[in-house]
């Protein structure tokens, strides 16, 4: 392994560790913080009455009534506690992307590979 590589990996080391961490307390901190939703609120909702998914099945089809629910499930995740499981979803997986960049520089090069050469 290269200083180069050896360098590259101890950094993205050093960047995965505080991505998890920082993400994983700001996850907890809006878990803390959410309030609880209403579960009577669904209920009131114009969306989920069976006249308006008829109606948006009737207007734009069956991909607009898809649409619109990916649409409002997305739209779900930035709110209230789905958005601390949103941020440690995506914390993990950051740090844990960096922690496999890191190890993939470990692995050596195969035997039959040509020598890496380097330019002044």
């Amino acid at each position: 392994m290269s200083d180069y590589d050896g360098t590259l990996q101890t950094r993205f080391r050093v960047v995965g560790v505080p991505i998890l961490v920082a993400g994983l307390l700001v996850a907890a901190l809006i878990e803390r913080r959410a309030t609880r939703e209403e579960a009577s609120s669904d209920a009131t909702m114009p969306g989920n009455t069976k006249r308006y998914k008829y109606d948006m099945e009737r207007i734009g089809g069956k991909s607009n009534l898809v649409a619109a629910e990916f649409r409002e499930w997305f739209g779900s995740l930035w709110h209230g506690k789905r958005l601390a499981h949103t941020v440690a979803v995506l914390s993990i997986g950051g740090g844990l992307a960096c922690f496999v960049i890191a190890y993939l520089l470990d692995i050596p090069a195969p035997p039959d590979a040509p020598p890496n050469v380097e330019k002044r």
